[in-house]
């Protein structure tokens, strides 16, 4: 069974949040928490689920702008 992050941060002894932040390499970790985490995540041998990462970006809308300039003149 693939670890989740629920049991990566029990057998770290860190809250889901905090695994969170150490996955996604978010700022704001005290570094012996972040040190538990990647030791859990190395021993319990994780590796991102590749599905799981398509299926939540499948769910962000693709964002296109178009810029315009004005023109105020005539052609020929």
């Amino acid at each position: 069974m693939k670890p989740t992050i629920k049991i990566i941060a029990a057998y770290a002894g860190v809250s889901r949040g905090v695994v969170d932040r150490v996955l996604h390499g978010r700022p704001n970790v005290n570094p012996e928490k972040r040190r538990r985490v990647e030791a859990a995540l190395r021993d319990l041998d994780y590796t991102p689920d590749r599905a799981a990462r398509a299926l939540a970006l499948k769910n962000k809308g693709m964002k296109i702008a178009v810029v315009m300039p004005v023109w105020s003149g005539s052609f020929g």
